[in-house]
C-alpha cells in the first residue's frame, strides 16, 4: 500500500553569520589595527579592542576608550566600516568549531538552515560559504542592510514562519522577540555571555551544537 505523501513543511532554523557560524574577531581586530596605522595613529591593544567590542561598544566607541578623540574615532570607525567585508579582510574568517557538525545534524533532522545576517553584500556571503565549503548544507541566505537590522531581520523571520533563530547579539535577540521566535545566543562571537545577560537576552549557551538542544532541534 502506497503511503500518503506528506504535505507537512520542513522546519526552518534561522543561523546569523558573523560570530555564530564563522569567527570575525581576526577581521575586526586586525583591521582596527590596520586602519590605525595608516592613519598614522597609536598601536591598537587587539585584546582590549576585541574586550570592548564584546561588551558592547561600538567601534567608534571602541577607539575612543583606548585613547583616540571623537573625531579621530569616527574617521577610523568610517575607515573599518569601508574595508570590514573586503575579500582580503573576509578571508581571515573561519567557521566555528562546531559549525559543520551542527549543519549536518540539522540537515538529519530534516530542517532547513537559513543564513539571516546582516551584510553590505550578499554576493559576499555566498563567496564566503563557498570558501568555507558549507554552501551545501545552507538551504537559503538572506542578507539585511545593517542599518535597519532589528526590523528587517524580524520581517524575515516571519515571513520564515522560524521554529527559532541563534545568533550572537543582542541586536539578533531583539529581532527574535519583534516576530515572536524562540531565541538562543551563543556567548563565543560579537558579544560575551556577562553582556548578553544583562541585556536580558534568557537563553545563552557557550556554543552552536548546545543552543540547538535548548531549542529542540
Amino acid at each position: 500500500m502506497r503511503r500518503p505523501i506528506s504535505t507537512q513543511k520542513p522546519r526552518v532554523l534561522a543561523l546569523d553569520l558573523d560570530g555564530t557560524l564563522i569567527t570575525c574577531r581576526s577581521r575586526q581586530v586586525e583591521l582596527a589595527a590596520h586602519v590605525a596605522r595608516l592613519r598614522g595613529g597609536a598601536r591598537v591593544n587587539r585584546a582590549a579592542f576585541w574586550r570592548l567590542k564584546r561588551a558592547g561598544a561600538s567601534t567608534r566607541d571602541a577607539f575612543v576608550s583606548l585613547g583616540w578623540s571623537m573625531a579621530d574615532a569616527s574617521v577610523l570607525a568610517d575607515d573599518w566600516v569601508a574595508e570590514i567585508e573586503s575579500p582580503d579582510w573576509l578571508a581571515r574568517d573561519e567557521l566555528v568549531p562546531d559549525a559543520v557538525a551542527a549543519l549536518r545534524y540539522l540537515a538529519s533532522r530534516g530542517t532547513r538552515a537559513v543564513i539571516l545576517t546582516a551584510r553590505r553584500s550578499r554576493s559576499g556571503v555566498v563567496q564566503q560559504l563557498d570558501r568555507l565549503g558549507i554552501t551545501s548544507l545552507i538551504d537559503s541566505v538572506i542578507v539585511v542592510p545593517p542599518a535597519d537590522v532589528v526590523r528587517k531581520k524580524s520581517l524575515y523571520l516571519r515571513r520564515l514562519s522560524a521554529e527559532g533563530f541563534v545568533g550572537d547579539t543582542e541586536a539578533d535577540a531583539r529581532a527574535a522577540a519583534l516576530a515572536g521566535v524562540k531565541f538562543v545566543a551563543v556567548s563565543g562571537g560579537q558579544r560575551s555571555a556577562a553582556f548578553l545577560i544583562r541585556a536580558g537576552v534568557p537563553l545563552v549557551c557557550r556554543d552552536l551544537m548546545s543552543a540547538l538542544r535548548r531549542l529542540s532541534l
